[in-house]
């Protein structure tokens, strides 16, 4: 467990500071909110580490994967739905071949049960496994009755989710193959083939073009002190990997800031954000509970600050549209939706939707992302490489025309 330092309000005007152990700050807030408390800041207190107790981690040999997770929810659900009991249904998949740690999960999850617990409140001790979406969806089904459907549509859920989210990363695939192939490029011609490209115009004396003297100045340094400047790269990269939790709010601000990043992320975090609502509130789910939950999965912090203001607002008592319309915290189009699902009472039909517009909308993003970014790093790749080709040509063309 972690100790997490905590500043929330209590009602209206009271606010009160302490401490609270969870597994997670997902967790911690959600423990805070059933409390009644509106969280305003939760910091995790530092504690050490040994280096060793984190090698499992580092190599994700101690992380269960989003498959993973879907297949087991579509399972349950499976098993459930034929009518077998929680504890069978876990007894049974606990026994399947799977990821060891989600298996010692299901494990402990089954005798959390066998003690009396409900599946909600033994999910709730494995937040590694079960985000606070998924727990809020299963302790809905648990409540109304429906827990295989909970469980289903939960998994399916994910499965959107995983498969956008899979999306955005193969866009950015090819360009990353273009970028490494043309930087493993440039490192081979500047360490290799200039150096002895470098000897025969030593050999054949004279003045070198600008050029052939900046890129033959260039490979003597990578040469000479390439080390160095490996470990300089490797040693920043440690650095700011071990700051990135810390600085995680500052740089994604920044990268929201860059027109096309800020708006791939925008439209991103707008579907996650409306087709979790959705599915919350469509199960029983409080608007307030709904919203804590659902700025979790939202990976923009200034977004985030934005739905705790929307949060903060409906708690005074007014409604989700106005409150959106307040912080100015969406588009338009997501304000009228919303407006238009509080009159007609099927505010969560109305979200889901919308996620499904806006998935539309990135969907469209990601394919003109590619076709436009795709020539530009070929074209960026090659007056690169065909400038330093240049360079050590310009001498050799200089010479055949004294000869002549």
């Amino acid at each position: 467990m972690k100790t997490f330092r905590y500043k929330a309000r209590k009602g209206l005007q009271e606010t009160v500071e302490g401490t609270i152990e969870a597994k997670s700050r997902d967790e911690a807030i959600v423990l805070l909110t059933r409390e009644g408390l509106f969280p305003l800041d939760v910091i995790q207190e530092k504690s050490e580490q040994p280096f060793h107790a984190s090698i499992p981690s580092l190599l994700g040999i101690s992380k269960i994967s989003s498959r993973d997770k879907i297949a087991f929810l579509e399972r349950l659900a499976d098993l459930t739905e034929a009518g077998l009991t929680i504890f069978r249904a876990l007894e049974i998949l606990s026994n399947q071949p799977q990821n060891p740690l989600l298996r010692n999960t299901l494990i402990d999850v089954k005798e959390s049960i066998r003690t009396g617990k409900s599946l909600s409140d033994a999910m709730e001790k494995h937040p590694e496994c079960f985000s606070p979406f998924v727990m809020s969806m299963v302790r809905a089904g648990e409540q109304s009755g429906t827990l295989d459907n909970a469980l289903r549509e939960c998994a399916q859920a994910l499965e959107r989710e995983y498969e956008m989210r899979q999306k955005v990363a193969q866009a950015f695939v090819y360009p990353s193959m273009i970028l490494s192939f043309g930087f493993l490029t440039v490192l081979v011609l500047l360490f290799f083939v200039i150096p002895r490209l470098e000897e025969i115009f030593q050999d054949l004396g004279g003045s070198l073009p600008f050029i052939t003297r900046f890129f033959v100045f260039l490979s003597r340094v990578l040469t000479r002190f390439g080390w160095l400047f490996a470990g300089i790269i490797l040693s920043c990269g440690i650095y700011l990997k071990n700051r990135a939790k810390k600085q995680k709010e500052k740089s994604g601000t920044f990268f929201e800031k860059i027109p096309w990043l800020g708006q791939f992320r925008r439209i991103e975090d707008t579907v996650y954000f409306t087709r979790t609502l959705g599915l919350l509130l469509g199960h029983g789910i409080s608007i307030i509970e709904a919203l804590t939950v659902a700025s979790q999965v939202i990976r923009s912090a200034g977004l985030r600050k934005k739905i705790v203001e929307i949060k903060g607002s409906v708690i005074q008592g007014a409604s989700l549209a106005r409150a959106i319309e307040e912080h100015k915290t969406f588009d338009v189009l997501v304000l009228n939706f919303v407006q238009t699902g509080e009159e007609s009472g099927t505010l969560d039909k109305t979200l889901q939707k919308l996620s499904g517009i806006y998935e539309k909308q990135l969907e469209h993003l990601i394919k003109i992302s590619t076709t436009l970014v795709e020539p530009l790093l070929i074209l960026l790749i090659g007056v690169l490489v065909g400038m330093i080709v240049v360079s050590m040509l310009l001498p050799i063309f200089e010479i055949s025309l004294l000869v002549h």
